[in-house]
């Protein structure tokens, strides 16, 4: 006797034959779908550039002075759009439009001063101190005008081709523009996230990427925060070289802890792979060894770091290099400053044979 287990598996297996027949009897059906796929790969192959970013603190001389440390140039810069106070200026990113007696800070010069450069902007869903309701009041279009005007912005300042890290370290729930701490929410967080990046890229003349972003290491299951396919871009992380004080200093014990633990950039890792998206790695630091959680420069950690985005498919990665208690400035790393100049010129070379 057939078993009804195995009659229902045999049941399935003529279905699933049934229909790829159907798709190849079409006109065109099982060419579309093939076709389809081989978009999606080509897609993901050209967003493997593995670009080389920095975050100078917005200061341009010391982004130039990187570059000379380096001996190469990069083409990609972070920059910040995540405490605005008003709508007003939320939606017209200072970093656009700087005083011209300030030309530090002159970023939108320096996108138009070269070929092939781009920012990476970290920006909020919301200006500080909108109303606690933003987030179902964003998901139903109230904010719409706003997000539009911000595009259009960009895209006049020559920034249209930006990633856009949009309410970056989800699961870090002490951020103003988090997806909060009840299932409603989150809900209406992932909603508005969906819905911000759909409004966002119909802007004319953009070339948006959205970069959904997580903080490695904080305990919230990622595939329930993550908005989907159709809305993300690019699968982010920041990633610091930190770990509880019982994990210790040494390496690569310390990496491997970093690497496993539950949400951390394994995870994250497997998680875009998981989803055929390009890892993007906005920010990546030392933690000073004045802190029992870090471990000063730390060149082991930035040569594992490498390693990931020489083996996956990743857009890009970016040193947050300024000091603001718990992190460290490659002015204190030398060592570490050393890795990330490789990691710099190899991105440059790179690029140069994509070209």
């Amino acid at each position: 006797m057939v078993s009804l287990r195995v009659r229902a598996r045999v049941a399935r297996l003529v279905v699933a034959a049934l229909l790829l027949t159907l798709l190849g009897a079409l006109p065109g059906g099982g060419t579309a779908v093939a076709s389809s796929a081989s978009a999606r790969a080509k897609a993901l192959r050209a967003s493997d550039t593995k670009s080389a970013c920095l975050y100078s603190a917005h200061d341009l001389r010391r982004f130039r002075a990187r570059e000379r440390q380096a001996r190469t140039t990069i083409s990609c810069a972070g920059v910040y759009n995540d405490t605005a106070p008003t709508w007003a200026t939320w939606q017209d990113p200072w970093f656009g439009h700087a005083p011209a007696a300030q030309p530090q800070y002159d970023w939108d010069g320096w996108v138009r001063g070269g070929t092939g450069r781009y920012l990476v902007i970290t920006q909020s869903m919301v200006p500080a101190g909108a109303s606690r309701s933003w987030r179902a009041r964003g998901a139903s279009g109230a904010y719409d005008a706003h997000i539009r005007a911000l595009g259009r912005n960009l895209v006049r300042y020559g920034m249209g081709g930006s990633v856009i890290r949009l309410a970056p370290e989800a699961n870090a729930t002490w951020r103003f523009d988090s997806m909060g701490t009840t299932a409603a929410q989150r809900r209406d967080w992932l909603r508005y996230w969906r819905h911000f990046a759909k409004v966002l890229k119909s802007v004319p003349g953009s070339r948006f990427q959205l970069d959904w972003t997580v903080l490695a290491g904080v305990g919230v299951p990622l595939e329930s925060i993550y908005p989907g396919d159709a809305a993300v871009d690019v699968v982010g992380v920041d990633v610091y070289d930190w770990a509880s004080g019982w994990v210790g200093r040494r390496q690569p014990v310390r990496w491997t802890h970093q690497w496993r633990s539950a949400t951390g950039l394994g995870e994250v890792v497997h998680l875009a792979a998981r989803h055929r998206k390009p890892l993007g790695i906005g920010e990546w630091g030392l933690v000073p060894k004045r802190l029992r959680e870090g471990a000063g420069d730390d060149p082991a950690f930035a040569r594992e770091l490498s390693r990931v985005v020489a083996a996956h498919v990743t857009r890009y990665q970016s040193y947050f290099d300024k000091d603001v208690g718990n992190t460290l400035s490659l002015d204190h790393a030398p060592r570490t400053r050393a890795v990330w100049a490789a990691m710099a010129r190899a991105s440059t070379a790179r690029a140069r044979a994509r070209h």
